[in-house]
């Protein structure tokens, strides 16, 4: 949802209202009063995000100002007190325009990068090669370059 503003929803709308049969002076009221309606409803956005597979003990982050509308943006994880309302594979949450988790500060546009995630223990040990194994590894991978030359001759 980065940058939703309406203009889609006012597209499908024109798109709709020029299509109907009706006199050219309605068509001209209707798209006015259903401009209004969209820019209106977009003030306040209730999203719901499903997945094709089961979530597990992932959360829901989101990026946006955090705590407050005028704080930095960061990436922040959204919890039941923020909100977010979590059933099987269906994260739902509501964002207002310039309040907390609107990443843009325009006036009746809403950006709203969010995504499923989980913390990772920066602690966490790599498994890797030591030196020595790099250096036979890569021995071992001379040998048999050399073996496979030999072959072809």
């Amino acid at each position: 949802m980065a940058g939703c503003n309406g203009v889609e929803a006012a597209i499908i709308l024109i798109a709709g209202m020029a299509a109907f049969p009706a006199p050219l002076k309605l068509k001209a009221a209707g798209i006015a009063v259903g401009i209004v309606a969209v820019q209106t409803a977009n003030l306040l956005r209730v999203v719901s995000l499903y997945y094709l597979g089961p979530v597990g003990n992932m959360g829901l982050w989101k990026y946006g100002p955090y705590p407050t509308p005028t704080s930095p943006v960061s990436w922040y994880q959204m919890t039941a007190a923020q909100g977010v309302t979590v059933s099987g594979n269906t994260n739902t949450f509501t964002v207002q325009d310039n309040g907390v988790g609107n990443a843009d500060p325009a006036p009746g546009v809403i950006a709203d990068p969010a995504g499923p995630g989980t913390t990772v223990n920066a602690s966490a040990s790599i498994p890797t090669l030591s030196e020595w194994g790099m250096i036979l590894m890569s021995g071992l991978l001379g040998l048999l370059g050399l073996a496979q030359m030999r072959r072809r001759r």
